[in-house]
């Protein structure tokens, strides 16, 4: 048999093609393809209540003021829940803008009248019929005629006492602030404010 170096030479050089191809599919066909990424909405839990935040607490202040007038006052009480011989602290916070002043409680006001604090309390309570407040500051340059008065933020605090056999429920605690605003020009009428808020009494007692 005779060799054909030609003949034998070509069949080798197809069959090694035909491997490269193979070999350069398998290559192909094992590539990872990456998938593109999909944004996948996120619904709230039919199961999930809408808020895990504790109730809101009862309201126990009241902002109050005249329509026009330089002073605005808010009520607020140190607790919304009393048992019998408890004590609680009112307070009153009077914000006066810039300019403006109301005189004083109980030092000399001059010509003008005293601001003046009414605390009203249900029948199972008992009030000290005291207000304290920090010292106001003498004024001799306005249409007031001199005295003291308070500017800017004057807080006035008082207490009162729950009795030992009060009944429970739900009561109203009132205080009409009354005062005259005025600047180093005017004074405007006096004016009363009536603010209000409530506390509940329970029967347990401590």
């Amino acid at each position: 048999m005779k060799y054909l170096p030609t003949t034998i030479d070509a069949i080798l050089g197809r069959s090694c093609a035909l491997g490269s191809m193979l070999v350069s599919m398998l290559l192909v066909s094992c590539e990872r393809v990456t998938p593109p990424s999909v944004a996948i909405p996120i619904t709230p839990d039919a199961t999930t209540p809408a808020s895990t935040r504790a109730p809101p607490a009862p309201a126990i202040a009241e902002t109050a003021g005249v329509p026009g007038s330089p002073v605005t006052a808010s009520l607020s009480l140190d607790r919304s829940e009393l048992r019998p011989g408890d004590i609680l602290t009112v307070a009153v916070e009077v914000k006066i803008k810039p300019g403006w002043h109301i005189q004083a409680m109980d030092r000399p006001t001059g010509i003008s009248p005293p601001t003046k604090l009414k605390l009203e309390l249900p029948s199972a309570m008992a009030a000290n019929n005291n207000w304290i407040t920090l010292p106001p500051v003498i004024d001799s340059d306005s249409s007031s005629g001199g005295g003291y008065i308070y500017h800017a933020i004057a807080t006035f605090r008082s207490s009162a006492k729950v009795d030992t056999d009060a009944n429970p429920g739900l009561f109203p605690v009132r205080v009409a602030l009354g005062y005259q605003a005025c600047d180093r020009f005017s004074c405007r009428p006096y004016e009363v404010l009536e603010l209000q808020t409530e506390v509940r009494i329970v029967n347990t007692r401590r």
